[in-house]
């Protein structure tokens, strides 16, 4: 899963990707522990990461369209 997360690439909209690369991060998931209270919980490792730099993609269709 990890690796199909970090091999999508999907332009102009916003994805929920980065947050569940982060649910992958944290011990409780990997060991199955995930009822209804996981996102509580866990609500500060989950916390919403800074945007990112363009992916060279992104950035060569930008420049494809001017």
């Amino acid at each position: 899963m990890k690796r199909a997360l970090n091999e999508t690439t999907i332009t102009g909209v916003p994805t929920t990707i980065e947050y569940h690369k982060l649910a992958l991060e944290i011990e409780d998931f990997k060991n199955g522990k995930v009822d209804t209270a996981f996102i509580p919980k866990h609500e500060q490792e989950l916390a919403e990461p800074q945007p990112t730099e363009p992916t060279e993609a992104l950035k060569e269709l930008a420049r494809a369209s001017t």
